[in-house]
């Protein structure tokens, strides 16, 4: 089958042939490994190309330049192909390309994110994040994380963002300065925390092994401004040795929901460790049908 599409290319490159089928010699040289020669099959762009056509042109150049290893080339064709379509969604575009190709820089001139919150600007401003990592500019990473949490508009892609914002202040050892500038917002200076942004502070307090402070933040008017924080106060108050917040936290537990056996048990045995048996057995007892 090689030796046929080789016969192809030598017919196909002969000068009564070699415009009309100029495409179709390109994409089997590049198919055979052949980058350099599909460089030099491809000629010059057509003049007559309109403008998205030609920025192509380039696109594909550059691609086959960085197979055949010239990164110098492969930039230039990059470049020139933003130039040559002059359309901000093909820019947009480009700016993948450019981060495939390992040229983070112009990935981050091209690709914008959007000012209106929604799905792609939220997956933009996560692109961003990624390029800026593997640049190695874990700081500018960690603000392009904040945007994307602040654009999306899906809960999961809240919790994403928050995770590898997280995440990337942890590899920058830079967690414990996310945490004071948390706090301090959380008590009332700077833009004010949303509720993802809360829940993940105590669980970043607790793995800092600050979770009194986590504690004592839940025992302000923040408590009541953020609402329901499933298991965090109770981890916060065990974490914290304070057997009686996490004692206090439980019984709140059973006031929402008193069916709830799980939490039940829990302050059973919360209260049997204190040495307060009588009391742990009423917790029992309530919770027996009858």
């Amino acid at each position: 089958a090689v030796l046929r599409i080789v016969t192809f290319l030598d017919v196909v490159a002969e000068p009564a042939l070699a415009t009309t089928h100029r495409d179709v010699r390109v994409q089997m040289l590049d198919a055979l490994g052949r980058p350099g020669e599909a460089l030099a099959a491809m000629g010059a762009p057509d003049e007559n190309l309109p403008p998205a056509d030609r920025g192509a042109w380039f696109l594909r150049r550059a691609w086959l330049q960085s197979a055949n290893g010239d990164r110098p080339a492969t930039a230039a064709d990059l470049r020139a192909a933003v130039v040559a379509a002059a359309q901000p969604a093909f820019t947009q575009q480009a700016g993948v390309l450019a981060a495939a190709f390992g040229f983070f820089d112009e990935a981050l001139e091209w690709h914008q994110v959007g000012s209106e919150p929604g799905r792609d600007a939220c997956q933009a401003a996560l692109r961003r994040g990624l390029w800026q990592q593997r640049a190695g500019r874990l700081a500018a990473a960690a603000v392009e994380y904040e945007l994307a949490f602040q654009r999306a508009g899906l809960q999961r892609d809240r919790v994403f963002a928050l995770a590898m914002q997280i995440a990337v202040h942890r590899v920058a050892g830079t967690l414990p300065a996310l945490a004071d500038a948390w706090l301090a917002r959380a008590r009332g200076t700077g833009p004010a925390l949303q509720t993802a942004e809360f829940a993940a502070l105590g669980e970043v307090l607790r793995e800092l092994g600050r979770a009194r402070e986590g504690l004592q933040l839940l025992a302000g008017p923040a408590r009541e401004k953020f609402g329901e924080l499933g298991d965090l106060p109770l981890t916060l108050a065990i974490e914290a040795g304070e057997p009686e917040a996490a004692i206090a936290q439980l019984q709140h537990q059973l006031q929402a929901r008193p069916a709830d056996a799980a939490a039940r048990c829990s302050l059973a045995m919360l209260l049997a460790d204190q040495q307060r048996g009588e009391q742990a057995e009423q917790v029992l007892r309530q919770g027996m049908p009858g």
